[in-house]
């Protein structure tokens, strides 16, 4: 960091940003201010960024569909007595 260096976690932080002038800019301002990577992090989400913009994760093996809200098959319990 003293070297103007950044770290991996830095990198990391600055990847998840989509414009490279944005990244540039982030990249300057940790070399002149020596944010931490938590800082950095913070910056970038907090960043406006507009619901169509933002990527959404896909539900993996995860199929919407009422009927299989059910915890499954109905289960009788026979030569049981209530008391």
């Amino acid at each position: 960091m003293a070297a103007g260096v950044l770290s991996a976690g830095h990198a990391r932080a600055l990847l998840s940003i989509d414009d490279p002038e944005a990244q540039e800019r982030l990249a300057k301002r940790v070399n002149d201010e020596g944010l931490s990577v938590r800082s950095l992090e913070e910056i970038v989400a907090l960043r406006e960024i507009p619901d169509e913009d933002k990527p959404r994760r896909a539900s993996a093996g995860r199929i919407d569909n009422p009927r299989r809200s059910r915890s499954g098959p109905p289960v009788w319990v026979t030569g049981w007595t209530p008391r």
